[in-house]
């Protein structure tokens, strides 16, 4: 069930083929079992994602109308604010920050009944921080050698990016220091 394409999921749950609760819980059960290994997610809502799952199963048993995708679980990027949820942008400057309003993204989200199960780290800003004030790394989870090679390139290439600064820095000194007033 949790391979299933999100639209193929929300078909699925109109026709009864199996409850929001269920798909949420595969979910949740998928990330336990890996994601120690992969670090994909900063924070799992397991009580949060029940909750809404079960919220709506009850509107869809009432005969409720829902939106098309109402019920589909997602990992919302860990750049948008969710109230009450830990919210860093993968930085550890943001590290325990729990903002006190949804971002708009998460108020459309919430009002279609989208499930929202986990804060996903944001590493697309891993090149403003260094690697000592990101909170964790990501791992390929199909080869997890190669992630390791990965971060010792990414080592490289910061301490390379601070050489490159110092010597740049050094040919400026000399530059001015021979200049004539």
């Amino acid at each position: 069930m949790i391979r299933n394409s999100a639209s193929e999921m929300a078909s699925k749950l109109a026709s009864g083929e199996f409850t929001s609760v269920a798909l949420t819980q595969a979910h949740l059960d998928q990330i336990s079992a890996v994601d120690k290994d992969v670090h994909a997610f900063l924070h799992v809502d397991t009580e949060g994602a029940l909750a809404q799952a079960a919220a709506v199963d009850a509107k869809r048993k009432s005969g409720e109308k829902l939106s098309p995708l109402a019920g589909v679980p997602l990992a919302l990027k860990d750049v948008m604010t969710q109230k009450g949820i830990p919210t860093t942008c993968g930085s550890k400057i943001l590290e325990g920050w729990r903002p006190p309003y949804d971002s708009t993204v998460v108020t459309n989200l919430k009002k279609n009944d989208i499930i929202i199960l986990v804060r996903q780290i944001w590493m697309n800003l891993q090149w403003v921080h260094p690697p000592k004030t990101q909170l964790t790394s990501t791992h390929n989870p199909w080869d997890l050698l190669a992630s390791l090679a990965v971060q010792v390139a990414d080592q490289l290439q910061h301490w390379l990016h601070l050489k490159h600064l110092l010597l740049l820095e050094q040919i400026l000194v000399d530059l001015f220091a021979n200049l004539q007033p």
